[in-house]
């Protein structure tokens, strides 16, 4: 299991725009949570799952009432469904497909997340543990759960419609706001808090419920960087990419993100063979490479993007790697594309 359980930063979305929705201070909000205020700019990037928490946590003290308004949307499927789930969704004919598609929809959007599907002779349990919270969490997670639990009977509902129907509901979390929002949205169904996993019951007939191909929807395939049982450098490869814009992300926040000192971090980079720096310098010279073909950006764009100050040090820093200014490297790949 990872040491740093992580998401894609595309899972923060609704919460930020719940809250700047709602007059709070989502860019402070952020800020307090060590998360990056550019992270809009990266929607195929990773961010930590425990700093995400931190954001709910610190909505929730600011708008108590967030914990009810964020649970009470199971009944659309439009609203509840994540928009990142489209894409495996449109590859499932049945809805036992889409169901056994969701360990892989999991790990390509939260590590740790682990899932399960039992049938019984009449119904079916399909089940989820998400990563484990601190206590100090538990209220974000009952968020999120239910957030998970939303997306989980969206997808059901999609390909049931008429036929929908589910038996009961269970919650890891004891939050009684959680469980009275999410019996009020499923008809009133018994929901049982304190179980060891979430997810619900309903029975064996819909599995084979299914939709046409033109009513799949369509959506653009995710980036699939993730792999199991990544090492501490991997990690922090993926998270720190949309701090960037904000400059040069220090060690001391790294340190932070990692739940470690400066002074272990270092120690632990140091026996994996590498070095924060060439972590940093890595992920700069990936995305460059990555961007440089995009020819919307300017050049001073691309500096800003990869947390450079100035478009001199980047142009140094580029052909470092490359040993091609950024306009020729640019100039040499799209004229092998034509």
């Amino acid at each position: 299991m990872p040491e740093l359980s992580i998401v894609r930063t595309k899972i923060l979305h609704p919460y930020v725009a719940f809250s700047s929705k709602n007059g709070l201070p989502h860019d402070a909000l952020l800020k307090r949570a060590a998360l990056p205020v550019y992270f809009r700019d990266f929607p195929d990037s990773w961010l930590s799952y425990a700093k995400v928490q931190m954001f709910i946590e610190h909505m929730l003290d600011l708008e108590p009432e967030a914990e009810s308004a964020l649970s009470g949307f199971l009944t659309d499927p439009d609203k509840s469904l994540h928009p990142a789930m489209w894409e495996m969704i449109r590859n499932s004919v049945t809805l036992f497909q889409a169901l056994e598609g969701l360990e892989r929809f999991s790990r390509e959007h939260i590590s740790d997340f682990r899932s399960h599907l039992f049938i019984g002779d009449d119904n079916v349990r399909f089940g989820f543990k998400l990563p484990v919270v601190l206590s100090k969490h538990r209220r974000a997670a009952g968020v999120q759960e239910s957030r998970s639990l939303e997306m989980l009977v969206g997808i059901i509902k999609f390909f049931s419609r008429s036929r929908f129907r589910i038996r009961r509901a269970f919650l890891m979390s004891r939050s009684e706001t959680v469980k009275s929002n999410i019996e009020k949205s499923l008809g009133g169904i018994p929901v049982f808090t304190g179980e060891a996993f979430s997810g619900v019951e309903f029975p064996k007939s819909l599995l084979s419920c299914h939709v046409t191909k033109d009513e799949r929807p369509h959506s653009r395939q995710v980036k699939n960087d993730y792999r199991e049982n990544p090492d501490l450098s991997e990690l922090l490869t993926l998270i720190l990419e949309a701090y960037l814009p904000e400059q040069h992300p220090s060690i001391s926040l790294a340190a932070e993100i990692a739940g470690t000192s400066v002074r272990t971090l270092q120690r632990r980079l140091a026996d994996l063979g590498t070095t924060y720096e060439q972590i940093i310098e890595g992920i700069r010279c990936k995305m460059a490479l990555r961007l440089i073909e995009e020819e919307s950006l300017s050049y001073n764009e691309l500096a800003h993007l990869l947390g450079y100050s100035e478009h001199s040090a980047f142009s140094r820093a580029f052909s470092r790697w490359t040993g091609m200014a950024p306009k020729e490297y640019r100039f040499n790949r799209l004229s092998i594309k034509g």
